[in-house]
């Protein structure tokens, strides 16, 4: 699973677009894939500067189990 990638990132990717850097030439000179580049600058063109903020939300694993469970987990770790 890949990892977020930073606001900073994100920001120099579309800014590098925009002055019309092409797509290989940024990925190779921010050492990211061009699939990434594609992916952040097709993002920014539909959502527009709500893209650049990294949504944590959707890293992870999702749980096996639902939030009851894991709050009474969290109540009996944390002594509760």
């Amino acid at each position: 699973m890949g990892k977020a990638v930073a606001y900073e990132l994100r920001c120099k990717i579309v800014k590098r677009k925009q002055s019309g850097d092409n797509t290989p030439f940024i990925a190779m000179e921010l050492s990211i894939s061009e699939s990434v580049v594609k992916k952040i600058w097709k993002q920014y063109r539909e959502e527009g500067e709500r893209c650049l903020h990294t949504k944590y939300s959707n890293c992870g694993g999702v749980s096996r189990y639902d939030e009851n469970f894991r709050s009474e987990v969290s109540r009996i770790r944390d002594n509760g």
